[in-house]
Formats: structure tokens, C-alpha cells, sequence
């Protein structure tokens, strides 16, 4: 149950929202390397969680740690849908005033 709400949370919450936020926020000028750095940071971060799950897994057990991956994707969920902006047919310039 909690991988499917891990899942699900993630694909309507960071996972898009990540990637399309990214690559509509930085100018032309630096858009390449931004988007470069954003990919290492993302890639680095999950390859930090798959390196530290085996043994935070045996600590706590895989039930509470996917309890925890579930509510912080969840409340990811939350803070897409209230903070971050819609973007929809606003032009590069419209929305760095926004931001």
C-alpha cells in the first residue's frame, strides 16, 4: 500500500513539477548548465537515499520507512499545489517577475 502512495504522491507532486519548473525558470543564457546542475543534484540526491536505504531499512524496518518516503511525498503533493505557480501560457519573462 505504501509504495503505491509513494508512487502516485511522487508522480503528481515533484516528480513533473521538478523538470518542468527547472527548465522554465532559468534564462536562455545559463539554461543548459542550470539544467546540467539541477540533473547532477537530483541523480546525486537518489543516489544518496538508494546508498543509505539498506541499512536505514534494517534499523527501522520497511514498513516505517516507507511510511516516511510516503508522507514526504505526500506533503510534496502540498507544497506543489500551494506554492508553486502556474506557469501555463505565461511567457520566460512573466514568469522570473513571478518568481
Amino acid at each position: 500500500g505504501f509504495v503505491f502512495l509513494l508512487v502516485g504522491s511522487y508522480q503528481i507532486g515533484f516528480g513533473p513539477v521538478t523538470w518542468l519548473m527547472l527548465s522554465e525558470i532559468f534564462p536562455l543564457k545559463i539554461r543548459a548548465a542550470a539544467m546540467g546542475i539541477a540533473a547532477m543534484t537530483n541523480f546525486g540526491t537518489n543516489w544518496i537515499i538508494a546508498a543509505v536505504y539498506a541499512p536505514v531499512r534494517d534499523l527501522i524496518g520497511i514498513g516505517p520507512l516507507y511510511a516516511c518516503f510516503t508522507t514526504l511525498a505526500a506533503l510534496s503533493v502540498i507544497f506543489v499545489h500551494t506554492q508553486v505557480p502556474e506557469t501555463k501560457g505565461l511567457t520566460l519573462e512573466e514568469i522570473q517577475a513571478q518568481l
